[in-house]
């Protein structure tokens, strides 16, 4: 991912999508967070964890609406002020419908970001 991207502003934060806290339980990590840490450590930037996940809801497997429907309960921003006027990074693992990014994107702006865009390490093509 860090050789996909151009060159980043210092001040860029990069946060990551977190997994459900069940999924880390059982696989003792968090891939999200982890590509998200290494690609900083690549770029030079500030990792900031700016989402709590609050659901342990899968979307793998649900429609493309439950996934949109979803989504709106399952993230919390924990500050806005971490957030405002700064340009912020996405890390994702993977995506589907794109209903995470989309939601987690409105938050971010809608509290005060500057700009946001998102890297994603796969997606997953629906028929």
């Amino acid at each position: 991912l860090a050789d996909c991207l151009p060159m980043l502003p210092s001040d860029t934060l990069v946060c990551h999508v977190p997994t459900a806290p069940k999924r880390i339980r059982i696989r003792g990590y968090d891939q999200s967070k982890l590509i998200a840490k290494e690609l900083c450590k690549q770029k030079n930037l500030r990792n900031a964890n700016i989402f709590s996940r609050v659901s342990n809801s899968r979307q793998l497997g649900a429609s493309r609406q439950k996934r949109f429907d979803q989504v709106k309960m399952a993230y919390i921003l924990k500050s806005s002020s971490l957030v405002k006027n700064k340009k912020i990074i996405i890390v994702d693992d993977v995506t589907t419908s794109g209903a995470t990014l989309e939601f987690l994107a409105k938050t971010l702006k809608q509290a005060g970001a500057k700009s946001v865009s998102a890297v994603v390490f796969a997606q997953v093509l629906e028929d």
